[in-house]
């Protein structure tokens, strides 16, 4: 059918297995969120500082545990939801990440280009600095677990199911979708027209690539320039970020 999606074969693919292995890989979620918020609230830091670092703490450790979910459940080697090749290409994510911050910082710069008067300076080194080295690991991982999740285990069971690439692709953009319907500010269907072409681009780079590591790249640069470089008090992840749009 297709290489990536093949890859599944390698285990065991009963309906079964892949209903446990998204509830364990779901709904260990909210539980180690609560725990690191707890933790983290009793550091002198904001509300929103606080929620940025458990958001990223929690969503990174979904990864270890989709892994073991597809090494002890699926009894398959752990790459074969990562990638068709024989490694991890980490020099095309890197690529993919390099291309995809370049054209956020081109994007966002010609904007302020036309309208500085839209944007103020919201750089403050004290939160600015651990918030960036926090980001560029945690975040990195929390994408690589989302990715491995919809991109990786959830398209192979619905393209081994479906048998059909399109169906399985349609279903796996919109479960992606779906969880940012909370995150919504603005246009409705603005927003959600641009979360489900942002996911077409990822399941395209996944699908024509063989492997999740430029959909990686493209992902973690978006969301690291979106959190780090330009972010309003006001998204659903406010972060430390170098400038804010006046809202």
């Amino acid at each position: 059918m297709h290489p990536f999606i093949d890859k599944a074969k390698t285990g065991k693919n009963h309906w079964w297995r892949y209903g446990i292995g998204l509830l364990i890989s779901l709904l260990h979620l909210p539980v180690l969120f609560h725990l690191f918020l707890s933790h983290l609230r009793r550091v002198a830091l904001p509300a929103d500082i606080v929620d940025y670092y458990a958001n990223f703490l929690y969503r990174a450790s979904a990864l270890p545990v989709l892994l073991l979910v597809v090494r002890s459940i699926h009894q398959r080697p752990i790459l074969t939801v990562l990638t068709a090749s024989p490694r991890f290409r980490w020099k095309r994510m890197l690529f993919a990440f390099g291309v995809m911050l370049g054209l956020c910082t081109a994007f966002e710069g010609l904007n302020y280009l036309i309208d500085p008067a839209n944007y103020y300076l919201s750089l403050k080194w004290i939160q600015f600095i651990p918030a960036l080295l926090f980001g560029l690991v945690f975040i990195t991982l929390q994408v690589l677990a989302e990715e491995a999740l919809y991109r990786g285990y959830i398209l192979q069971a619905f393209g081994l199911a479906t048998k059909n690439i399109p169906i399985s692709a349609a279903i796996t953009i919109l479960l992606f979708t779906g969880p940012h319907w909370g995150k919504i500010e603005g246009d409705e269907a603005v927003s959600m027209t641009y979360f489900c072409s942002f996911g077409l681009l990822l399941i395209v780079t996944t699908l024509l690539d063989n492997g999740v590591e430029v959909s990686t790249g493209i992902h973690t640069a978006n969301n690291i320039f979106s959190m780090l470089i330009v972010n309003s008090p006001s998204d659903s992840f406010p972060a430390p970020s170098v400038l804010a749009p006046i809202t």
